[in-house]
Order: C-alpha cells, then sequence, then structure tokens
C-alpha cells in the first residue's frame, strides 16, 4: 500500500485549516456589513450591526461545523487497513 507524501498531507491539512478559518470569519463579516447597511438605512446605529455581526458569527460557526461533520463522515466510512486493528488507526 503506498505511503501518502508528508509535504501533501501537511498541505492539504493546511489548507483545511484555513477553510474553517475562512468560514468563521467570511460569516461573520457578511453579517456585520448587512447590519451596519441596515443601520445606515433605517438609522438604528448600532443595534443592527451587532445584531447582525453576531447573527453572522453564529452563522459562521454553523457552516464550520458542517464541513467538519462531513469531513468526519468521510473519514469514518473510509475502510480499515488490512492488518491494522480498528483501535489502532491512528497510532
Amino acid at each position: 500500500m503506498p505511503t501518502a507524501d508528508p509535504r501533501a498531507v501537511a498541505s492539504s491539512a493546511l489548507a483545511q485549516g484555513s477553510r474553517y478559518a475562512l468560514e468563521i470569519v467570511a460569516g461573520t463579516a457578511v453579517g456585520g456589513f448587512l447590519g451596519w447597511q441596515l443601520d445606515r438605512w433605517l438609522g438604528t446605529k448600532p443595534w443592527m450591526a451587532l445584531l447582525f455581526l453576531l447573527l453572522g458569527l453564529v452563522a459562521g460557526f454553523m457552516n464550520l461545523m458542517r464541513a467538519v461533520n462531513r469531513e468526519a463522515a468521510i473519514v469514518n466510512a473510509e475502510p480499515v487497513p488490512p492488518g491494522v486493528a480498528p483501535d489502532q488507526e491512528g497510532q
């Protein structure tokens, strides 16, 4: 069975971590921007910005949890390599 290149594994992990961080940042930024625009339009500074900033943060974490759960389902669906006991997989 061929082994994975350590640089490719590290690069993939870095890309995945960056994606997870971007999920939170993007949700928060979009929520904050929408709230800021609503504040300008409705004249309710700073309440809409704060509300939508929090909603964006929650949405970002929900997207993060969806992505992590999706990735976990893929990892859990992979078969255990021959000769490796299921309780010794990560060692």
